[in-house]
């Protein structure tokens, strides 16, 4: 199996859509297994629409146990895009996700640090060590594709990306 790093900001509309396509065509490359690293394209402290660190380090955890549930990426793109939901409110996220995890275990890791210097870990990957300037950025083989600001990319970009 080879990884694929997959950086990527739950409170990007280019990141949603290519979550989707990813998740649509990676059955036909049985060989790559997706690596999620949740990052901010605009972290803290700066000010640019919500903060999708808590999302992040939810996504995380739910990762470390080795089982992301069914729908949660989707429903964390959800909040931060499309709801009223302040995603930056450890109780009010913890409460959105009560479908998926109890909410007092989330209130508990987002009112600590868990999983905190990852997300910062996650941001010094692809903004300085990779040098991304847009997610989400992809790394594989040796390989990046990042992509275009306010394009994101296309499943022909990510078609081309696998079959080289």
């Amino acid at each position: 199996m080879e990884k694929l790093q997959v950086y990527f900001d739950f409170a990007c509309p280019y990141c949603w859509r290519a979550h989707g396509l990813l998740e649509r065509i990676l059955p036909e490359y049985p060989h790559i297994v997706p690596e999620w690293h949740p990052c901010e394209a605009h972290p803290r402290p700066e000010r640019y629409g919500k903060h999708s660190d808590l999302c992040a380090r939810v996504f995380l955890w739910a990762q470390a146990t080795g089982a992301i549930p069914d729908g949660l990426a989707e429903k964390l793109f959800t909040l931060c895009l499309r709801s009223r939901t302040d995603t930056e409110s450890p109780a009010e996220l913890a409460k959105a996700l009560a479908a998926f995890f109890p909410d007092v275990a989330v209130r508990n890791l987002l009112v600590g640090s868990a999983y905190a210097q990852e997300v910062a870990d996650n941001n010094t990957a692809v903004w300085d060590t990779i040098e991304a300037d847009a997610v989400p950025t992809y790394v594989w083989g040796g390989r990046i594709l990042i992509a275009a600001e306010n394009v994101g990319v296309t499943e022909g970009m990510l078609r081309a990306f696998f079959s080289r």
